[in-house]
This record gives C-alpha cells, sequence and structure tokens, in this order.
C-alpha cells in the first residue's frame, strides 16, 4: 500500500510540474483564465488517484468486451 501510495504521490508531484510549468510560459491571460488555471493546478494532482483506477478499468472493460 505504501509503494502505491508513493507512486501516486511522485505522478502528482510531476503532474503539478508539467501544468505550472505550462501555466508559467503563458504571460496572455485574462484574470478569469488565471484563475481556472490555478484551479487546474491544484485540482489535477488531488484527483490523480481517482482518474487512474477508473481509466484503467474503463480501458479493461473496453478490451474484454472486444475479445468476445
Amino acid at each position: 500500500m505504501i509503494i502505491f501510495l508513493g507512486f501516486y504521490s511522485s505522478v502528482a508531484l510531476y503532474c503539478f510540474a508539467v501544468y505550472l510549468k505550462a501555466f508559467q510560459q503563458e504571460t496572455d491571460l485574462s484574470t478569469e483564465e488565471l484563475r481556472l488555471s490555478w484551479l487546474v493546478i491544484a485540482l489535477a494532482p488531488l484527483l490523480w488517484f481517482i482518474v487512474v483506477p477508473i481509466s484503467y478499468l474503463e480501458k479493461y472493460h473496453k478490451s474484454s468486451t472486444s475479445h468476445d
């Protein structure tokens, strides 16, 4: 369990770093776009642990139904 927590934490940090780098490169954002960007930067790493299992189950379900 600790290994999975470490994996998810490292992916969350990586996700945050990628979004932050892209955000810093964009210079002509409106105030609303800035708020929305910060919201995405904050939520994406936090929701990573939910998205991965759902994506895996969806992909598994599609692959198992295509073989039948």
